[in-house]
């Protein structure tokens, strides 16, 4: 009787450890699958907004992301992305982690900056179209676009005049700073995601087998 108990005990021990194992190795496999799906989700997607050139970038707007930005912004805000780096950590998941969190930090200090320069105007303002004018300056605009924006050389001047002024108010200038520096992170960080988006397609397609063979 006693032996008996003793197999059934460590055979029930045995199918219970295989049933586990079983679940385990089945577990790793969905939460693989999922994470190769998560991964053709975003690579591929970014890959493409990255790569596609911006032939005519826009001076207005400074509160809100560019075109591109935006798109990538908003493949970035998969809520699985997390998941991925912290299941997976590897030097594609920290650069978009790392793209991403840039972005929201532009976004807000562009926010910041738009409210700022209505702000100003509101108690300073004295010339008509100095917002559209000082967001142009603040986004870099060239001497032709201004003239594209702006065509009368009078007005350029006054606007000129008008721009200086809120440019050297100390609210204006701080969070110009601030914008100018998270928008270099971001340019930073996006050089850095599109490399290892590129290393990550090399790699997969080093890594599949070819037909034929």
């Amino acid at each position: 009787m006693i032996p008996d108990l003793i197999v059934a005990l460590v055979t029930g021990v045995a199918v219970g450890l295989a049933i586990l194992i079983a679940e385990r190795m089945s577990a790793i496999k969905a939460e693989k699958r999922k994470l190769e799906q998560l991964g053709t989700r975003l690579v591929h997607p970014l890959l493409l907004v990255l790569q596609r050139p911006e032939y005519f970038p826009r001076f207005d707007k400074i509160g809100e992301l560019q075109k591109k930005q935006r798109e990538a912004m908003k493949i970035l805000e998969d809520p699985d992305l997390d998941d991925w780096h912290e299941t997976s950590p590897s030097s594609l998941t920290k650069a978009l982690v790392k793209y991403r969190n840039a972005l929201r930090d532009q976004r807000h200090d562009r926010e910041d900056l738009a409210q700022t320069i209505k702000d100003w105007d509101r108690v300073h303002g004295k010339e008509p179209n100095i917002l559209e004018y000082a967001e142009a300056r603040l986004l870099d605009a060239n001497e032709q676009a201004l003239r594209d924006l702006f065509p009368d050389k009078a007005e350029r001047v006054r606007l000129e005049t008008e721009f200086g002024k809120l440019r050297e108010h100390g609210h204006v200038k701080s969070h110009a700073r601030a914008f100018r520096g998270a928008r270099a992170r971001s340019e930073r960080a996006q050089g850095d995601a599109h490399e290892e988006l590129v290393a990550q397609i090399k790699a997969t397609h080093a890594a599949t087998p070819r037909a034929g063979r």
